[in-house]
């Protein structure tokens, strides 16, 4: 079933997703319209921060993605400080906002509800938006149409089950 979710690049190991994604470098106005053109809805705040000094596209670079299942928390430890500290601890680096493009590009409203997952924060370094406080961004499978929002980015933060959480495994010059 993974392959149906995600191709032929994609696989599952011990309850984490991963695959690669390409880096081609566009603007964080690129990206928008490039998502709403796709059938992505980026919501206003998610396009302030690509449209931001926090936005810094990479060209050329290969990424490989981890998604770590909400499941895979305990409740007491689906918190975003304790998700940031589980990434050190393997090794893995925080993504940066393009990430979240990528990801949402990569991994339709469909393959997410085939995996069991509603949402999917991008483990980046929380962004400080003046009204809003800190936020990630975040893909959402809605009902009625595919979404890039912008939630809740503070440390003590308790998400759901039905979360994925997306964050940076390695990243390479040439194709992997």
């Amino acid at each position: 079933m993974l392959g149906e979710v995600c191709g032929n690049e994609c696989y599952e190991e011990d309850g984490i997703i991963y695959f690669w994604v390409k880096r081609d470098g566009p603007s964080g106005q690129d990206w928008i319209t490039r998502l709403n053109e796709g059938g992505v809805r980026t919501d206003p705040l998610a396009s302030q921060v690509l449209l931001s000094s926090n936005f810094n596209p990479k060209s050329g670079i290969w990424t490989k993605v981890a998604i770590v299942r909400g499941d895979h928390f305990s409740d007491e430890d689906r918190v975003t400080g304790k998700i940031f500290a589980d990434m050190d601890r393997r090794g893995w680096s925080k993504a940066d906002v393009e990430l979240a493009c990528l990801v949402r590009e990569k991994v339709t409203d469909m393959e997410m509800r085939r995996l069991g997952l509603v949402w999917i924060p991008v483990m980046h370094d929380p962004v400080e938006e003046p009204t809003h406080g800190t936020v990630l961004l975040t893909l959402y499978a809605g009902c009625d149409s595919s979404f890039l929002g912008a939630y809740e980015g503070r440390l003590d933060y308790k998400w759901g089950g039905k979360y994925g959480f997306a964050c940076v495994v390695s990243e390479v010059s040439s194709q992997p």
